[in-house]
């Protein structure tokens, strides 16, 4: 009778903890997926906005064009937060230690 007992105990206690790893598994699943679809929502819009600067750039007139182009350029160059030519900051540390 004890052996029973035992025996019945320890076999509900291997089913539950199969049913908590499985409980587990397809949480990890879900938030697997979850993350997939956030990923590849956020490429989508980001090529969105590509195409649609494109567009906006093709419907300008050339003059137009050459002005945002001379004007991106002096932006870039101006910016104070650009970081240096790579071998630059490359090198630079090597002297440092």
């Amino acid at each position: 009778m004890k052996a029973i007992k035992k025996i019945f105990i320890l076999l509900v206690f291997l089913f539950a903890m199969g049913t908590v790893v499985n409980a587990q598994n397809s949480s990890d699943k879900a938030v697997k997926k979850s993350e997939q679809m956030k990923a590849k929502k956020a490429d989508e819009t980001l090529k969105q906005y590509q195409k649609a600067i494109k567009r906006h750039t093709k419907d300008q007139t050339k003059d137009t064009r050459k002005r945002m182009r001379q004007s991106r350029r002096k932006s870039n160059e101006n910016n104070p937060n650009h970081k240096d030519f790579f071998l630059k900051r490359w090198f630079s540390h090597s002297k440092q230690k």
